[in-house]
């Protein structure tokens, strides 16, 4: 490994941990926030977040192809990253800072705003950071390195997302204002830290040359592309099941928790069992990817996944064992899961340029976060609708139907999802011979050109 690819490295893993931090209190708390603190519908909240969807599928593409096509002499991802740190703190700001005395009508139209402006600002942060992964090395195991990096400031900004997740449980009993608040000043802080780390990793991290010649076509003919990929399309439907999988579980969690154990603790104590292993045991996917290959690692996951969350419909949920275990397992799967997938889809873009001539990883990761972003929004906008059909009321007991669904919607909703993307997933083909080969034409080609 060189010294410049090390310390590009580091650059592009310190904004992850802050990325993560945030992303933890929205996938894990920022429903029941709305819901039983805001007072905001269920139904209402998902039909935000299926808004905020229909924008992403105009603006994550857009974001994609602008990436790929900007030309600076600070290099086409960067300034990207400039632009989107500053909105992207401030968003994270708006959505636990509601506007104070502010009527229903208000709550709700400024967590619309903040829900849609976050999103759109994570698109210009997350598409060209993804896409610079892609770019660091063309090296097949060591982009596993890459994503391994980027995984483990994820979740090391997740773990550290579930003290200030407990911090906001512990209030639960005190009442909405003291929640709102506390969530508001936390806001605030890890708005504003990832905001900075964004800029220092834009001011640090070098992009590396020859890329940028590689430009792209106009935007609608770069997507079709990405989908007339044989290898992009079945990993696309696999990656967007297995986060509706993810989604559904992250969401429900404290639900489960508050609800059905009476205790919004042990939402906490239940993601710290499934985030370590997922971020403790990082470091073997390397080899193991060397010994047993990506494809098989994967599909191994979204197996192990699936069993995992299926075994907690028959569980006895007085006996916290078994849901600790649970978490044990979905969260090395999980790992895997995050490590060894985007290293594939970057495989599949060398794939991509081999027949187009065309170089675009900005396009590529632009339809792989439109896929991530789109599961989370589909799933709490479906969860929204359900529990709003069957109903659920906050901070009551609920019904012995509410409590049913949850449970199915925690365990074996999730459970087939995975058992079918492995399924899926175990006839894919590019592996690492394949690859090799797509390799040598490549560079063939590229030293054609330059003669």
């Amino acid at each position: 490994m060189s010294k410049s690819f090390g310390s590009s490295l580091v650059y592009f893993t310190l904004p992850t941990i802050g990325f993560g931090y945030m992303y933890g209190l929205i996938n894990l708390y920022l429903m029941i926030f709305a819901t039983d603190f805001l007072a905001i519908a269920p139904a209402t909240v998902g039909f935000i977040f299926g808004i905020s969807r229909l924008w992403d599928a105009i603006s994550d593409p857009l974001i994609g192809h602008l990436s790929d096509n900007t030309r600076t002499r600070f290099g086409r991802r960067r300034p990207w990253l400039v632009i989107a740190a500053v909105p992207l703190g401030f968003a994270f700001y708006m959505l636990f800072n509601p506007a104070s005395g502010s009527e229903e009508l208000i709550t709700i139209l400024w967590f619309g705003a903040a829900v849609i402006l976050f999103y759109t600002a994570s698109t210009l942060f997350y598409v060209p950071h993804f896409a610079i992964a892609a770019e660091l090395t063309e090296d097949y195991h060591q982009r596993n390195i890459v994503f391994g990096c980027r995984h483990a400031g994820w979740l090391a900004g997740y773990v550290m997302s579930l003290g200030g997740i407990y911090s906001l449980t512990m209030l639960h009993s005190e009442g909405a204002e003291k929640v709102i608040d506390f969530a508001g000043k936390q806001a605030t802080f890890i708005g504003s830290l990832t905001a900075i780390s964004v800029l220092i990793c834009a001011y640090g991290m070098r992009e590396k040359p020859g890329f940028a010649e590689r430009r792209s076509t106009s935007v609608l003919p770069v997507i079709k592309d990405v989908f007339k990929n044989m290898y992009a399309r079945r990993i696309l439907i696999v990656n967007f099941m297995d986060n509706v999988s993810f989604a559904l579980t992250s969401t429900l969690v404290i639900y489960v928790c508050t609800y059905i154990l009476n205790d919004a603790n042990i939402a906490s104590v239940f993601i710290l069992f499934f985030m370590l292993p997922s971020l403790l045991l990082v470091p073997i996917w390397m080899p193991l990817a060397r010994k047993f290959g990506k494809k098989n690692l994967y599909t191994f996951s979204m197996l192990l996944s699936g069993t995992a969350f299926g075994s907690l419909f028959f569980a006895d949920y007085n006996n916290l064992a078994h849901l600790y275990i649970a978490g044990i397992m979905a969260g090395t799967a999980n790992g895997c899961n995050n490590v060894i997938g985007p290293s594939i889809f970057s495989d599949i873009i060398d794939y991509d340029e081999l027949q187009t001539g065309d170089r675009k990883e900005g396009a590529y990761f632009a339809v792989w976060s439109l896929v991530w972003k789109s599961s989370t929004a589909i799933v709490l906008f479906i969860l929204g609708m359900v529990l709003s059909f069957v109903g659920f009321e906050p901070n009551v007991p609920q019904t012995d139907l509410v409590i049913d669904t949850m449970k199915f919607m925690f365990t074996l909703l999730p459970c087939m999802f995975y058992i079918l993307a492995a399924f899926m997933f175990s006839f894919f083909k590019l592996n690492e011979e394949t690859y090799n080969n797509i390799r040598t034409e490549l560079d063939t080609n590229r030293e054609a050109t330059q003669l």
